[in-house]
């Protein structure tokens, strides 16, 4: 469900961060966001039980149709983040997100150590959005206009595609393994492996989802300047490295320790895999 968030944010939100001074692009697209969401929640809805029989499980269902809510709260958040953006306010946006992160976390590591099982990630899951919601309303408040002109929703549209396209394989690509995992040795091991596979790359994933956020609409406003982007690129990545490397480092290194003190020893099984997919995640 994380990954429909994505698909529907990456219609709309780069062409919107540079879109600026442009209202009624800017209302078509909130627009425009709220519709294609709503598809995307009805989908979720009528393909959850062809999900849940595929693992055999029937708590899936329930599970799926529960955070298929997540996919219309974020219609919530687009708004003000993209305002922020445009204001290059990457303070505001970066305490939001580590804010965010930080509340569904410590929810679901909470809910977890009670023995909620699957149930800790739906409630670190709303736990993450409502916290974005509050925290984004309050520092840029924004009300949708529901302006809709055709001409700016094609413009919209015809911009993001090619970005929707490429995050779609992506998607497919960190996708297919727990689809596999799930059906061929069941939910057990499937959240282990979500598990460990969220601790790997939690690092890399918030900094370089934090760093991309700032990247995009700075390199937006010299996007006719190859040769500073080139530059800046290779200096982003240069940092980047620099910042997630030491992480992932040590979390092979007290791996055991992280997982019995953090999580507790239920989630013991996850030690090896968790340093594999370290590994892995450096390259």
């Amino acid at each position: 469900l994380d990954n429909i968030n994505v698909i529907a944010n990456f219609v709309i939100e780069p062409a919107l961060v540079q879109a600026k001074e442009n209202e009624d692009k800017f209302d078509t697209g909130i627009s425009l966001r709220i519709l294609f969401s709503s598809f995307l929640f009805i989908f979720t809805l009528i393909f959850a039980p062809y999900w849940s029989g595929i693992f055999g499980e029937s708590d899936l269902l329930l599970v799926t149709q529960i955070l298929a809510i997540t996919i219309l709260l974020d219609n919530l958040i687009l708004g003000p983040r993209i305002l922020l953006t445009r204001e290059l306010n990457f303070k505001i946006i970066s305490f939001v997100k580590i804010s965010s992160n930080l509340a569904r976390s410590l929810t679901v590591l909470l809910f977890a150590y009670y023995g909620y099982s699957y149930w800790s990630i739906v409630f670190g899951a709303f736990a993450g959005r409502l916290t974005s919601i509050l925290l984004f309303n309050y520092f840029s408040p924004y009300i949708p206009n529901f302006a809709f002109k055709k001409d700016k929703a094609k413009d919209i549209i015809n911009y993001g595609k090619h970005i929707l396209a490429a995050n779609i394989i992506i998607i497919l690509y960190f996708t297919i393994d727990k689809a596999i995992i799930g059906d061929a040795l069941g939910l057990t091991v499937l959240g282990y492996y979500l598990m460990s596979f969220r601790w790997a790359n939690f690092g890399t994933v918030q900094i370089t989802q934090m760093i991309s956020s700032v990247v995009f609409p700075t390199f937006s406003k010299i996007h006719e300047d190859k040769g500073r982007i080139r530059k800046g690129y290779l200096q982003v990545l240069r940092y980047t490295s620099l910042i997630v490397l030491p992480f992932i480092i040590g979390i092979i290194a007290v791996a055991d320790i992280f997982v019995e003190v953090v999580l507790n020893e239920k989630w013991l099984p996850i030690i090896l895999p968790l340093q594999f997919l370290c590994i892995t995640s450096l390259f």
